[in-house]
Parts: C-alpha cells; sequence; structure tokens
C-alpha cells in the first residue's frame, strides 16, 4: 500500500505471492527491481525501503522479553542475532561495558545465546561478543546472515568450514 502510494505500480496480489510464506522489504526490493524503478536490491533499501525512507513501513515487534517467552514456549531456544550492529562493541581487546550489560539483562530474563560470529562482523568484534557471551554462559552461535541470492555476496558455511579457525581463550582480569 506504501509503494502505491508512493506511485510505484506494485499490486498486493503480487506482493503477497513473491515470498515463500513469507513477505517483506526484501521482496518489496525484490519486485522494485523487477519493475525497473530500481537497478539493485540495495539501491531499492538504500533509496526507498530503507529505515527513515519513504517506502519504509515499521513492523509491530514484540519486546526482547515477550520474544525470548515465545521461543521458550514453542521449545526453542533463544538466540541474540548480530549483537555487532546494536553498538554495544568496542571492537577492542577489552570487552565493551555496555555489551556484558545488555547481554546480561537479556540473560536474566531468559537468553540462551548470541550470536558471536556474524559473516559480516570484523573479526575482533566476533571476538569481544564470544568473549562476552563465555564470560555470561551464553551458547555461542555462528550465523551468515545469508539472504540468498537476493544479497550481494555468499556468507554461507558449511561443514568444511569451521567457527572460529582458531582456538579461543578467555581471559578476564581486573585491577584492583
Amino acid at each position: 500500500q506504501r509503494l502505491q502510494e508512493l506511485g510505484y505500480a506494485i499490486s498486493l496480489p503480487e506482493f503477497e505471492s513473491s515470498g515463500e510464506g513469507a513477505t517483506g522489504r526484501l521482496q518489496a526490493a525484490v519486485l522494485l527491481m523487477r519493475h525497473g524503478y530500481v537497478s539493485s536490491i540495495q539501491e531499492a533499501f538504500d533509496r526507498i525501503l530503507g529505515e527513515g525512507k519513504p517506502g519504509y513501513v515499521a513492523r509491530p515487534m514484540p519486546s526482547v522479553f515477550c520474544a525470548i517467552n515465545r521461543i521458550h514456549q514453542a521449545g526453542g531456544l533463544a538466540v541474540l542475532a548480530h549483537p555487532d550492529l546494536y553498538g554495544w562493541c568496542s571492537g577492542s581487546s577489552v570487552v565493551a561495558g555496555r555489551l556484558l550489560e545488555e547481554l546480561t539483562r537479556f540473560r536474566d530474563a531468559g537468553l540462551d545465546g548470541v550470536e558471536a560470529y556474524h559473516g559480516e562482523a570484523p573479526t575482533a568484534r566476533q571476538a569481544e561478543v564470544a568473549a562476552a557471551g563465555s564470560a555470561l554462559g551464553l551458547v555461542l552461535t555462528a550465523g551468515s546472515d545469508d539472504h540468498g541470492a537476493n544479497k550481494g555476496k555468499l556468507l554461507l558455511y558449511d561443514r568444511n568450514c569451521r567457527w572460529p579457525a582458531r582456538k579461543e581463550w578467555l581471559v578476564a582480569g581486573a585491577l584492583l
């Protein structure tokens, strides 16, 4: 509806049938590209669909605590995805206090794990999240954030790729 209001000729049935069980901004970006309004999916997000852009529609999101409870009710483990993107990491060899505070708060609400190894995160931030997660007793996971052919690069991991590729040591110290 928002895209139609902005003058883009994309019908609701076309949009709804474009996803495999779920539709969102990615499917809208693909349709904008197919119709020739943009030359790439990235351009669709940069000009039209990204947060703060004219075609962006915020979706209702449950609180973190509600989401954790729903995941547990469904029998799953609640894992926080790509915390390196939330501005909590320092990217240095010392774990940021903010990262520890946020992960502690979520762990205390029932969080089971954290995505320490994210396909687009810098190595230093991956190590920082892994150290914080380990210190807090959280399960560490790896993820690619892959969106298939709709993303400009392939970040999938397979059985021949081990995360991390080196052994990790958690070193904690304090100056009293």
